[in-house]
């Protein structure tokens, strides 16, 4: 067996334990390359993140804004990281999308931006199918392969813009911006997991015990899902913001009618925009 160095290997200081006192790296030896080693770190990983992940999904949907509240007091030992917890739900939404969400096929935005009068996104078009010298059908084509991946990783600008948002709503009631954008990425990791994880699932669940009990397909669509996500969101984020910024009722109320609609023009406008315009720059 390897006599134990006296310095660390990492920083070169004298080393007096396990880890070193001035950088904290762990002093290597033979047993951290066995199997039994590497299986019990595995485990020990795995059990970790599985408990920090339910405790803060759990305070997350069980009592809103106690999360961002206790985060910002500096209770944090308990809680996987906001920002890692928004991350998993769109590594989730990445590989298991239940609905189509933010990501509109190419021939989508067209229609949905020429009903706005936003025609940049028409014009940007033709100009990249004249660029490459292609028809608009395989114009369409490429963005519908490229956008869907684009789309999630692009969902992570929903954090600074909301951040900001709520700054501007709440700027009376804290002081650093890191607050709110703490409580952002919560209203967030809420929008993420209730939109396109959990209300998908709760009505294909529906759906297919319908068609059980039935025999009849149930369809739903938009005059189900929207005034579902309204009530559900509307609720979470009230409470969230009584919660987290001590608002009183009226002030909870008007407050959270205003983020909510700043909030819907940044997710199904400025984001959709700014995704459609990136993809094209790709293509």
């Amino acid at each position: 067996m390897a006599k134990p160095p006296s310095t660390c290997i990492n920083c070169g200081s004298p080393l007096s334990g396990n880890f070193c006192s001035n950088c904290g790296e762990k002093v290597f030896s033979d047993h951290d390359k066995t199997i039994g080693h590497f299986v019990h770190e595995t485990f020990h990983f795995l059990t970790h993140l599985d408990g920090k992940f339910l405790t803060s999904l759990k305070a997350v949907f069980s009592k809103p804004g106690l999360l961002s509240l206790e985060y910002c007091r500096g209770i944090r030992k308990k809680y996987f990281k906001p920002v890692s917890l928004f991350l998993v739900g769109v590594i989730i939404y990445l590989f298991f999308p239940l609905l189509q969400g933010l990501n509109m096929s190419y021939y989508e935005n067209i229609n949905t931006f020429s009903a706005l009068h936003i025609y940049v996104v028409e014009d940007v078009a033709v100009k990249k199918a004249e660029k490459k010298n292609i028809t608009t059908e395989e114009l369409a084509n490429r963005y519908d392969a490229k956008s869907p991946k684009v789309s999630k990783i692009m969902l992570l600008l929903l954090l600074p813009f909301s951040g900001l948002l709520l700054w501007l709503l709440f700027f009376r009631k804290r002081e650093y911006l890191f607050d709110h954008l703490i409580m952002g990425t919560e209203i967030n990791t809420v929008f993420l997991y209730m939109v396109f994880l959990f209300i998908p699932l709760l009505l294909l669940s529906g759906g297919k015990i319908w068609y059980l009990i039935s025999g009849n397909d149930f369809h739903y669509g938009d005059p189900v899902i929207v005034p579902l996500q309204i009530v559900i969101l509307s609720a979470y984020w009230s409470m969230s913001f009584r919660k987290f910024y001590g608002t009183g009722v009226w002030e909870t109320i008007w407050k959270t009618f205003v983020f909510f609609v700043l909030h819907g023009l940044l997710v199904y406008v400025v984001y959709r925009l700014l995704l459609f315009l990136v993809v094209m720059m790709f293509i």
